[in-house]
């Protein structure tokens, strides 16, 4: 285990800093929720298949929340989510539902043991816009009074603005969003759980990092950021002008991890100062 040493960031533009981190704050949920939310980051594209095309989503999803409404908004760009509930119909009946995403998304209900596509949103739509495209609507489906029935989203965000919300139509009512009180309480796995605390410990270290960067913007002062980082590295003897990790911070405004092996001082042409190992 080489241990890279430790590095102060004086430089960092406190606006971007905190636009950075409120794109990927979201308010922690209680342990309990109807709808759980399984999100994978770091997945490019804007189209459902993106996801479940991704050898990504064959493994565990990055972050796990459990939400009270099946809608969410401004959870940053390229990831893709999986939500699932389960409605409770007050009244037998048929229902109808509708879905409204940006940028792809499908609705799928369980169906006689199997989940059955209802109603998708190609490309995107504006939040809670239901009627811009036809296949936001599902055609109406019989359901009985009192028997949880299993709903699931597939979302997948590329860039931009980004939500998912659901809405169905009771029969006799007016089409309504879906929320806590139409459906079961969710019951996440043993695994679930472990993944939901770690997820809401990182929500609560995000919180507290961009409550910091907004004091220090607020004061109109520079913020100093510190961290330190571990890498495995071969059993091999490091090279002699081997002199560790820098950070920088490109035109794009971008925050990357570059190798920068022998490189000190300032990169030039890239806008800002880096600080490199010591």
């Amino acid at each position: 285990m080489h241990r890279i040493p430790r590095h102060a960031l004086s430089l960092v533009p406190l606006a971007l800093l905190a636009i950075v981190l409120g794109g990927c704050i979201r308010t922690i949920q209680g342990p309990s929720g109807a709808v759980i939310q399984e999100t994978w980051r770091g997945i490019p594209g804007d189209a459902v298949t993106d996801l479940t095309g991704s050898d990504s989503f064959l493994l565990a999803p990055d972050d796990l929340r459990l939400l009270a409404d099946f809608s969410y908004a401004s959870m940053g760009n390229s990831y893709g989510a999986r939500c699932t509930g389960w409605v409770v119909p007050p009244v037998a009946g048929e229902y109808t539902f509708w879905v409204a995403a940006d940028d792809g998304a499908e609705l799928w209900i369980e169906q006689e043991g199997k989940l059955v596509r209802i109603a998708w949103v190609d490309g995107y739509t504006s939040p809670d816009t239901f009627d811009a495209q036809p296949t936001q609507r599902s055609t109406p489906i019989a359901l009985a009074a009192g028997k949880a029935v299993k709903i699931v989203t597939l979302h997948k965000q590329g860039g931009g603005g980004n939500h998912l919300s659901v809405a169905w139509q009771v029969p006799g009512r007016g089409r309504q969003p879906l929320v806590a009180s139409d459906m079961a309480p969710a019951q996440p796995s043993a695994l679930q759980l472990t993944r939901l605390r770690a997820t809401a410990v990182a929500d609560q270290k995000r919180a507290k990092l961009l409550r910091k960067a907004e004091k220090y913007w607020t004061s109109g002062t520079t913020m100093p950021v510190s961290f330190t980082r571990k890498f495995t590295v071969s059993s091999e003897a490091p090279l002699k002008d081997d002199t560790g990790i820098n950070i920088l911070l490109d035109q794009a405004h971008q925050t990357q991890f570059a190798m920068l092996w022998g490189l000190r001082g300032q990169i030039r042409n890239q806008g800002f100062r880096i600080c490199s190992s010591v």
